[in-house]
């Protein structure tokens, strides 16, 4: 149970996040893909708070390795170019 509390942007009234929702979709190129989610009890909007996959999942893992790969390189260009790759995955978790 969360129990944080939070604004409705729709109808502005505040309310308790006490249970979160998960729904799963399938897409024909990423396989499925599943939201994370809750629900203003006064008007219903949704609010997806994370989204995976095992594509995103891969990406992140991925992103974590070359971040900490940077703290061992001691060649400046070396280190410019891994964070340069760490930005282009993280703007292709974004983009997913």
């Amino acid at each position: 149970m969360i129990n944080q509390k939070v604004m409705c942007d729709k109808c502005h009234k505040g309310f308790k996040i006490k249970k979160l929702k998960k729904k799963a979709y399938t897409d024909g190129k990423r396989g499925k893909v599943f939201f994370h989610y809750f629900v203003c009890p006064h008007c219903l909007e949704k609010y997806v708070w994370h989204v995976e996959s095992d594509e995103i999942n891969r990406l992140i893992k991925e992103r974590k390795r070359l971040y900490q790969s940077t703290a061992t390189i001691l060649d400046e260009k070396e280190a410019e170019k891994a964070f340069k790759e760490v930005d282009r995955i993280e703007k292709q978790i974004k983009k997913m």
